[in-house]
């Protein structure tokens, strides 16, 4: 029963989300981490860390608990007796679940005292099993409530007061949103599109217009790049994330993961498949539709329109020549052929009977003999 319980709460916490502030602790590694408090982790050290630890314990606590030594004294006892940091950041760029296959997720109910010896025994309980220094353990919230706000310098203040333009209202995150419709990583992947995507949840339609930081995770034979999107319909943050599959010499986009505080979804293109040779770029006019299974409680699609996108560009800042999805026969060439072929057809059919006809090679006149021609049966 208890094991039936723990695959559930798993199950919960992953097709939930989790929201930082994060606590860090367990691995020798973390000493070299050092993030100013409003900058975000390296991702590439993220998923180093994942991957070199022997196992990850994430454990998803109730916001409305303050996270303070009254609260978690066992837990503070803990990363005092092991190296540790702390994130101030909203998200993770990684999930550790995607690079460690021992990722366990716990999600602490009760009151604090109760989530404390929860996180003592658990942990403790995870050391004696992979071993001391090679667990790392993650602390992170439910729900998102924390917001970094930066200071304000007075000298820029004082010159944005004198200065007669006035500047666009800068969001109170650590993370710059853009309205453009580029999402790029110079040197890495471009995806542009005329029209902001669209993201369909259970007949609701949510426009995806001011986005933030793009990541990717680039490895052999795959390349993610993800997306951050902001103030969804009040939600704190979205992120879609486009998997491309390489191989022979070839790219192709198969499918998108969406993401936000209530669910989580893997699409899969619907159509024609978006590919083309490394170094060049996928352009099309037409909409494109991600659509999740059939069998999912949450009916999801998105759908872009009017898009050109390039992944691994090899540190080339513009887009490579273009594959078009219309291709270089549409339906009025094909048209223009049948006709002219059927057209050829007529035409040689008649030279040939032509051709074929055979007359005499000789003819009578007024000065000759009359012409006798011989019938044998």
């Amino acid at each position: 029963m208890l094991r039936i319980a723990t695959i559930l709460c798993y199950l919960n916490c992953v097709l939930g989300n989790f929201i930082g502030p994060f606590v860090f602790w367990g691995r020798s590694e973390l000493q070299t981490f050092n993030v100013p408090a409003l900058e975000s982790v390296d991702d590439r050290l993220l998923r180093n860390l994942y991957s070199e630890s022997t196992a990850v314990v994430m454990f998803l606590r109730n916001s409305s608990n303050s996270l303070n030594v009254q609260n978690y004294p066992k837990f503070k006892d803990i990363i005092d007796e092991s190296q540790w940091t702390y994130f101030s950041q909203h998200w993770l760029s990684s999930d550790p679940i995607d690079y460690n296959t021992n990722t366990e997720v716990y999600n602490l109910i009760g009151e604090a005292s109760e989530q404390d010896t929860e996180i003592d025994e658990i942990y403790k309980n995870a050391i004696k099993k992979y071993g001391a220094g090679k667990v790392l353990g993650i602390l992170a919230t439910k729900s998102d409530n924390h917001d970094i706000y930066k200071r304000e310098n007075k000298e820029n203040k004082e010159s944005k007061d004198d200065s007669s333009t006035v500047s666009p209202t800068v969001p109170p995150t650590d993370e710059t949103m853009k309205e453009n419709l580029v999402y790029m990583q110079q040197g890495k992947v471009i995806l542009y599109m005329t029209v902001a995507p669209k993201l369909f949840e259970n007949g609701v339609t949510i426009d995806l217009h001011a986005h933030g930081r793009v990541t990717i995770d680039e490895r052999e034979g795959l390349f993610r790049m993800k997306v951050f999107f902001f103030n969804i319909n009040e939600e704190p943050k979205l992120f879609l994330q486009f998997e491309f599959k390489i191989s022979n010499g070839y790219w192709s986009l198969t499918s998108v993961n969406v993401q936000n505080s209530r669910i989580k979804e893997e699409l899969y293109l619907v159509g024609q498949p978006i590919t083309a040779p490394l170094s060049f770029s996928y352009k099309c006019a037409q909409t494109i539709v991600f659509r999740n299974n059939v069998t999912s409680q949450h009916k999801v699609n998105l759908t872009l329109q009017d898009i050109q996108v390039q992944p691994s560009m090899n540190g080339h800042l513009a887009f490579g020549d273009a594959y078009d999805c219309v291709g270089f026969t549409t339906a009025p060439i094909w048209s223009g052929i049948f006709v002219t072929s059927f057209i050829s057809a007529i035409i040689m059919l008649g030279l040939l009977c032509i051709l074929e006809i055979k007359p005499p090679n000789k003819f009578e006149n007024n000065r000759g003999k009359q012409l006798t021609f011989t019938v044998q049966e």
